[in-house]
């Protein structure tokens, strides 16, 4: 594992003083006792609210990712488990997720960050099976895009019954189920089984 529980939790607010240094025990060891279940947390973000978590993985990443999608999934009201099929990024990289697997009665999330530098914005696509309530498998795809220049976001479901919602700039505001044409980064929210996003 190396730093990885140290470069998770110093974005979240946790700061080491130079003192800690010199007492003998490395702060990383003492943050670890304090912080416990932590790692797992804040990678997840099930238990943080949705703009919270936008702004942990931005800082941590440490790149303004004006043209990035975040994708939550949320699979509280689903009838089965979702198993990844395929994830495809036309345009940029998965910096987290897609989950290969997200259990019924969980939420996920993944982000799509835009190539730096590049004309071009995100643009991905991923593929999850499941089963039907008398257990017919199926699969969903859903397609998300935040380009630049003129072209318009856009965030889709390969099953209609499947409501997508949307908002772009700011986390924290209202869900939609209309796209917005604008703004950026786009921000994505499909519910498994009805509902709107938290």
């Amino acid at each position: 594992m190396g730093d990885f529980f140290g470069l998770a939790v110093r974005p979240v607010g946790e700061r080491t003083r130079p003192a800690d240094r010199n007492r003998g025990q490395s702060p990383r060891v003492r943050l670890q006792r304090r912080r416990g279940g932590c790692r797992a947390q804040w990678w997840s973000g099930v238990d943080s609210d949705f703009g919270v978590w936008v702004g942990r993985i931005e800082s941590y990443l440490g790149l303004p990712l004006d043209f990035a999608c975040y994708v939550e999934i949320d699979n509280t009201g689903g009838a089965s488990d979702l198993v990844l099929q395929s994830a495809n990024a036309s345009e940029g990289s998965f910096v987290v997720g897609p989950p290969t697997w997200i259990p019924q009665g969980m939420v996920a999330r993944l982000v799509l960050r835009d190539p730096k530098p590049s004309i071009h914005g995100s643009d991905g696509t991923i593929r999850y099976g499941y089963s039907n309530a008398d257990l017919t498998m199926q699969a969903v795809t859903l397609h998300f895009e935040c380009p630049t220049g003129i072209l318009s976001n856009k965030a889709t479901s390969s099953q209609a019954a499947r409501v997508t919602w949307a908002k772009s700039t700011n986390p924290k505001c209202t869900w939609s189920t209309r796209v917005p044409s604008g703004g950026h980064p786009l921000f994505v929210g499909h519910v498994i089984g009805g509902g709107q996003p938290h």
